[in-house]
């Protein structure tokens, strides 16, 4: 890393942001990078990147849209809401992520809420993240994400103990769901 920092002579500004506070509940893969035209150029191969399986990406944007009002949450989800999901895999790790997180559980009404308070969105914060001909659809992204996250209204009786256990009195419980999901069920 220090020799990449040392070659950056035209000051390109890279932010790395790396979490600690939890162990993931899924196994992490080597993910090959994307292709890039530039790539055959360096004088060495992409390294492939540890990467989280996309259903605990998916959980843990779910985890941040219910406890933050942040436009690229929204955007997020709503782009994620297009394309195919492991719906059940995906709520049951959200569950133990809120669980996880000491705050409280999964409710989809309270994550509806959080979700239809456009008010508190700053969409210019999403606009530096997009290209300057996108423009962000507020209305429809609200409207996706309520829409095609409803299955996390549909939690299972164990998801359900979990989503309700304010005191986390279900350390037991909980790791052993955790280690039914890690397995695959």
């Amino acid at each position: 890393f220090t020799t990449l920092l040392r070659s950056n002579k035209s000051g390109v500004k890279i932010k790395f942001q790396v979490s600690i506070r939890e162990r993931p509940i899924l196994p992490v893969f080597d993910a090959p990078q994307l292709e890039q035209r530039y790539f055959r150029f360096l004088d060495f191969e992409p390294a492939p990147i540890s990467s989280l399986m996309v259903e605990e990406v998916i959980a843990e944007k779910i985890r941040a849209a219910s406890q933050r009002s942040k436009i690229r949450d929204l955007y997020d989800l709503a782009e994620i809401s297009s394309r195919p999901l492991n719906k059940e895999m995906v709520r049951s790790l959200a569950v133990l992520k809120l669980w996880q997180s000491g705050r409280v559980g999964l409710d989809f009404g309270r994550f509806r809420e959080r979700i239809e308070s456009g008010d508190e969105y700053d969409v210019r914060d999403l606009q530096n993240l997009l290209r300057r001909d996108q423009q962000p659809d507020l209305p429809a992204m609200i409207a996706r994400v309520c829409s095609e996250f409803r299955f996390l209204d549909q939690l299972s009786e164990t998801e359900r103990a979990l989503a309700n256990d304010s005191s986390h009195c279900l350390r037991k419980e909980a790791e052993a769901f955790r280690n039914e999901i890690a397995q695959g069920r």
